[in-house]
């Protein structure tokens, strides 16, 4: 059973459709995808002073929030008038410890607090279904038994390789013996 999370976990990461299946699945329309750019497309001409007015505040609006932080991740777009600041209290693999503090610096509004419970099931499924490929959703219990499910795999591919090289081995044996047996009996 782990071994079958871990490929179930890691499909969806790899194709796109299957992370499209998960989220109908969950019962969501897919994320669109956006149109495929190039590397010239991504970064403008000149580059431009990044604002991070904000980011103070924010910092202070997320330890607030959740005063037992462990990390936190900036994501700031050039040019964006939103920047998020993740906040995580586990130990990085467990989005159910995260929130997502996104700020609009152009609003005086409040910024908008997201956890996992509030995030679509789909998107809550592709979460999981991530960090359960790795084992990390269920901590270090989780990461232990998705490493041995995983060795287990690579020493079947090593025994199915090993059963095959010898059964070859001795297919060409019983060949070449009984070629040997034929040229002898017409020699006879």
């Amino acid at each position: 059973m782990p071994l079958a999370i871990i490929v179930a976990g890691a499909v969806p990461i790899s194709y796109p459709w299957a992370g499209a299946l998960v989220s109908r699945v969950a019962g969501e329309a897919p994320a669109p995808r956006g149109p495929a750019t190039t590397a010239s497309e991504e970064r403008p001409a000149t580059a431009r002073a990044v604002d991070f007015s904000g980011i103070d505040a924010a910092f202070g609006e997320a330890v607030r929030r959740v005063p037992a932080w462990r990390s936190m991740t900036l994501r700031i777009s050039q040019g964006a008038p939103t920047f998020a600041l993740a906040v995580d209290e586990g130990h990085g693999g467990q989005p159910q410890k995260r929130g997502t503090l996104t700020v609009d610096r152009t609003a005086p509004a409040p910024s908008r607090w997201e956890t996992f419970d509030q995030q679509g099931p789909g998107r809550r499924l592709r979460s999981w279904l991530r960090f359960a490929h790795t084992g990390e959703y269920y901590g270090l219990a989780g990461q232990t038994v998705a490493g041995l499910a995983t060795a287990g795999g690579a020493v079947l591919v090593w025994t199915g390789l090993s059963l095959a090289w010898r059964r070859c081995r001795r297919w060409t044996h019983r060949r070449g013996r009984a070629a040997r047996d034929a040229v002898q009996t017409r020699a006879a």
